[in-house]
């Protein structure tokens, strides 16, 4: 696909802020990969998500890009970029933010190129094995969390939140409470989603 991640032209920065912009409670990265793909932006378009390696370069490409964008508002002290897979957000800028004085690992992983050129087909089959990066899985795992009841949220939730909040809703649903079957059924589909993502295992 690439061997060196090309320089983000104003074209594609202002459109991933249009996305953004349209999204104020957040988009999740897949999501986010998605409407690149509609405006026909050629490094997206011809992705291949289903490809292990073209899959790791899409995601490496985009939050190259992110941080990058991100570095620049915060300059600017024009807004602040929360980057996570689940839930990509632009927020106001306020004064104080922590920003990049905290030194950030996925930062310094992202915005260097080297990671991109080292990493081979092999190394990204083992990254996949582990969970990171399996971006069509994580719109069902959005879905999942916002069926219980965390579409607000701007972090993801633990496995003890998750826990909780699963076995409140089953109980407030459940038929013998003039709940709805077909409402329980929905609530653990959701739970073995995370389940089975690795959203549930203790850290």
């Amino acid at each position: 696909m690439f061997t060196h991640p090309p320089t983000p032209s104003m074209v594609v920065i202002k459109t991933v802020i249009q996305i953004l912009e349209q999204h104020p409670a957040g988009i999740t990265e897949y999501q986010l990969i998605q409407e690149l793909r509609k405006q026909e932006l050629e490094v997206f378009v011809k992705a291949d998500l289903q490809e292990p390696l073209s899959l790791f370069q899409t995601h490496f490409l985009l939050f190259h890009l992110l941080y990058q964008l991100r570095d620049q508002l915060h300059a600017q002290q024009l807004a602040t970029l929360e980057i996570h897979t689940l839930s990509i957000r632009l927020t106001p800028w306020r004064e104080g933010a922590e920003g990049l004085c905290v030194q950030d690992k996925l930062r310094e992983y992202y915005l260097d190129v080297s990671q991109l050129e080292s990493t081979d087909r092999e190394a990204v089959e083992e990254l996949l094995s582990f969970s990171q990066l399996r971006l069509t899985q994580q719109d069902s795992a959005q879905e999942a969390l916002i069926a219980l009841g965390f579409a607000a949220t701007p972090s993801t939730p633990c496995a003890q939140q998750i826990q909780t909040r699963y076995r409140q809703l089953v109980s407030q649903h459940h038929p013998d409470r003039g709940g709805c079957t077909v409402q329980v059924q929905a609530l653990n589909s959701a739970y073995e989603t995370l389940k089975k993502q690795g959203y549930l295992r203790q850290s």
